[in-house]
Order: C-alpha cells, then structure tokens, then sequence
C-alpha cells in the first residue's frame, strides 16, 4: 500500500515529501513521459515509480491536467482509500472544472484540505492587478463578500464530489468555478492550518483504524477555530 502518490509534481511540491516520509509513511511519484521531457527538476530518489505498478493507495495528489486525468482514472478503478466520489458525472464535472490558473482583477483563490466528505479552509485570496494576490485579512472574513463566497465554496465543493485531501477552487470575476486536487505553492509555516500540518497524522491512523484517522482530523479543525475560517501564524 502506498501512503500518498504525487503524480507530476511541481518543484515545490517535492519540499511535501520529508514530512510524511520523517513519519515512515510510503511516498511514491508517477512522471508521466510528457512532463519529465519539460521538468528539468524532477527528482528520482528511488521512489519513481511507473503508473502500472500503483495497486493500492491511500491519497494520490495530482499536478497538471494529464495528472489530474490519471488521478480520476486510479479513482474510478477503487485504487484510491481516501479519494473523491467516482461516479462517471463526478468524473466528467471535475474535469471540465479543471482549474486553469490565468488570474484577473477580481479573481478568488481558495485552499482548502477536507476529510470524508468535511471541509477546512486553509486560506484564501483576492486578485488585483495593482499587487497580485493577497490573503485575507481575519478581520474581514466576517463580511458578507467573504461569509458569501466560503458558502459557495464548500457547496461546489460538494457538487464536484470532493471528499478526501487538499483542493482548490478558483473563481473568476464573472463567478466561473475552476478546481484542483492539490496544495498551493504557500508553505504551512506561516498558516494555522495548512494540509500538510494533519495529513501525515491522517495517513498514519488510517494503517491502524479510519476511526482514529477521522478523529484526529475532526480534532484538529476544531482546535484551529471555524472551518470557515482562516488566520495566520502570529
């Protein structure tokens, strides 16, 4: 069983790796042919594998439109413990929703991690050409422009079928949903909550009980305030 499978991961995705591994969690990556032609930085510390050897797995996290694909399809199989609902309509909805990210002035951007179907917030961000992306303050978080937007989040959340792992959704100025199933660029240094500060905690409980797993995780958001919510590190 492979803990977490990163297929075609960025050059800073890989910083994720020594986290779980510190914790003796299994971590593999699939490159696909395509991509290691256009990755100068990808990495093979022996733990590359090729797609037609993943059996089993407990997260898979895909970068990429071509990983996203291949992340649906170990899906649809049943190869994936924690993935997202496999329906054929999920399938079809996800991937048309891919997101593509070309921001513009009045663009959202939302990280978020969820557990069985709960949703977290990691963080989220405006767009303004004048000064690109910028968190939002804690203080305005309570504001209907804010309130509003994280409803609309969470259902599209729910629509799309998203149950397990780390995701992002994307919302243009004319109100397009776009989304992802991976963490953002931002280290979880700065951030009260961040995927990679429960996951490796969820992947080692699911060895032993799903139970303890969910436990840990319901434990967690609720020890970082309103899932709804986020705050930086002071």
């Amino acid at each position: 069983m492979i803990d977490l499978l990163l297929v075609n991961p960025p050059k800073y995705a890989y910083n994720l790796m020594p986290s779980f591994r510190s914790q003796g969690l299994d971590c593999k990556v699939v490159i696909t042919p395509g991509y290691a032609d256009q990755a100068a930085f990808v990495q093979d510390d022996g733990n590359n594998i090729s797609l037609s050897s993943v059996d089993s797995v407990t997260t898979a996290l895909a970068f990429g439109p071509n990983g996203q694909r291949i992340v649906e399809g170990l899906n649809s199989a049943g190869k994936i413990v924690l993935g997202n609902i496999s329906s054929p309509s999920h399938f079809q909805r996800r991937l048309q929703h891919y997101l593509a990210d070309k921001p513009s002035t009045g663009a959202w951007k939302f990280d978020l991690v969820s557990f069985k179907g709960r949703h977290v917030l990691a963080y989220a961000k405006f767009y303004n050409e004048a000064y690109g992306w910028k968190l939002i303050d804690r203080t305005k978080q309570d504001l209907p422009f804010f309130s509003g937007r994280i409803e609309e989040v969470f259902e599209f959340g729910d629509h799309m079928g998203i149950q397990n792992g780390p995701w992002q959704i994307y919302i243009d100025n004319e109100s397009n949903f776009r989304c992802r199933f991976c963490f953002g660029k931002e280290s979880s240094t700065g951030f009260q909550k961040h995927f990679e500060h429960i996951w490796p905690s969820v992947l080692l409980h699911m060895k032993e009980d799903s139970k303890k797993a969910a436990a840990a995780f319901y434990n967690w958001s609720d020890r970082n305030g309103s899932s709804k919510r986020f705050d930086v590190k002071k």
